[in-house]
């Protein structure tokens, strides 16, 4: 029986100066993990919709064939407003698109006693666009059908005259447009016009036979609803 009361306080002897050693050691501190940084999920832009806009730019170019002669090249600015419809599919975006300007493009020129001049004043298109969509970027091809309206003059000891009207050509181009917002963009573009060509101040010595060839740099801005 002594023997096993000695047991007893022996072993509660150990356990008691077991748990006081185990409470002087130091505690073990755990730095927190840090949290992964927040990446807000940023959903692909898609250019499918109707938009409208303004556009305006450089027109450079002038009068083609027996125009070239008579009326010489000219320079002139332009601005009008542009509406269009894009679908996507993939990252191939298909559209259509038309705008109508203003333009302020005139020539001048003297041969001998005779004066003529001719003016473009107002060119509009209606053209497909086909392009390729990077995101927020979309990098476009597009052709299609142009009219403008052409102004010409002769002023002559024998002739005065004037001839004016709408002539039908074609237009083709390529441009980069991106989307700042899902409602707002801009474009840069170039597209080469030419208006089929036709015979003025016909039946007089002043005749010329003429058409008209113009390359135009635009910027618009488009909202897409």
């Amino acid at each position: 029986m002594k023997k096993f009361i000695a047991g007893v306080l022996a072993a509660s002897t150990l356990t008691l100066a077991g748990a006081a050693m185990a409470a002087d050691l130091p505690a073990h501190d755990y730095a927190p993990q840090p949290a992964a940084p927040y990446e807000p999920q940023i959903s692909a832009y898609n250019w499918t919709g109707f938009y409208v806009g303004i556009n305006g730019g450089l027109t450079t170019g002038g009068f083609t064939s027996g125009g070239s002669g008579a009326f010489g090249s000219a320079t002139g600015g332009a601005i009008g407003g542009t509406v269009g419809y894009n679908y996507q599919i993939n990252q191939f975006v298909i559209g259509a698109e038309g705008d109508y300007d203003f333009q302020n493009l005139s020539a001048k020129r003297t041969i001998g006693t005779t004066n003529y001049s001719g003016k473009v004043s107002q060119l509009g298109t209606a053209r497909l666009r086909l392009g390729y969509a990077i995101d927020q970027a979309l990098l476009y091809v597009t052709g299609g059908l142009a009219m403008g309206y052409e102004q010409y003059s002769v002023s002559s000891p024998a002739v005065n005259g004037t001839a004016n009207g709408f002539h039908a050509g074609t237009a083709v181009g390529a441009g980069l447009e991106y989307a700042f917002t899902q409602n707002i963009s801009a474009k840069a573009e170039y597209t080469y016009t030419s208006l089929s060509p036709s015979t003025v101040f016909g039946g007089t010595a002043a005749a010329v036979h003429t058409g008209v060839g113009l390359s135009n740099v635009r910027f618009g801005l488009n909202y897409k609803f």
